[in-house]
């Protein structure tokens, strides 16, 4: 993050910006069907296929701040 800043100009704030609204609009377009390209994998030994995107996370600044 720190070189991305340095070679973009960039402040930490606007990452982080940019990936929580990044991350909200990928789970609305799930949300709203726009993602049913996605093909179910099966996992040997897991219960279910995975079927869905399991890297969004929806943030806020606060949460950001954190990591």
């Amino acid at each position: 993050a720190d070189r991305l800043a340095a070679a973009f100009n960039v402040t930490r704030r606007e990452q982080d910006e940019y990936a929580i609204r990044s991350h909200l609009l990928a789970q609305q377009a799930t949300d709203k069907g726009y993602l049913d390209d996605i093909v179910p994998m099966h996992i040997p030994g897991a219960p279910d296929a995975v079927s869905r995107d399991n890297g969004i996370r929806v943030s806020t600044i606060e949460q950001m701040n954190k990591l």
